[in-house]
């Protein structure tokens, strides 16, 4: 099993006309092994070692997702924090990237990019950016990540 063999999707979960913040990150298994996703992807906000890397947002679960073969796992991406008064400036990225972690299970590793969804050229984003872990399903993904 290769990271070459993830596919990746970015779903924007904000409403349109409001500011992008949240966002949901999908990789799909197109081989027919089941593969096995640790921990927190180290996601940076950006392209390159340089690009900044996103806090995990609390502890991530230690118990890793198995996605099978056609299956998918999921991260929610939280990017910007509120800036009520608009004064702030903010760093702008075009595209993430998600370094996988190997570990119990498997030695899946690699690099993952993440292309903005259509629409969307950049994101501004800022220190409050975090992610949730790996979750099998859309909703636990996107649960702790849409309190923020």
């Amino acid at each position: 099993m290769q990271a070459a063999d993830l596919t990746t999707a970015v779903e924007l979960q904000d409403a349109s006309g409001e500011t992008p913040r949240h966002f949901l990150l999908t990789v799909t298994n197109g081989s027919k092994s089941p593969c096995v996703l640790n921990d927190a992807p180290q996601v940076r906000l950006g392209a390159g070692d340089d690009a900044p890397v996103v806090e995990p947002l609390g502890e991530p679960d230690t118990e890793p997702v198995v996605v099978e073969g056609g299956g998918k796992g999921y991260a929610g991406l939280y990017v910007f924090g509120n800036d009520e008064g608009g004064e702030a400036e903010y760093d702008q990225a075009d595209r993430f990237t998600a370094t996988l972690v190997a570990g119990e299970g498997t030695e899946l590793s690699g690099t993952l990019v993440f292309h903005l969804p259509r629409g969307l050229r950049s994101v501004s984003y800022d220190d409050a950016a975090r992610v949730n872990g790996w979750a099998g399903t859309e909703g636990l993904a996107m649960r702790p990540v849409s309190q923020l």
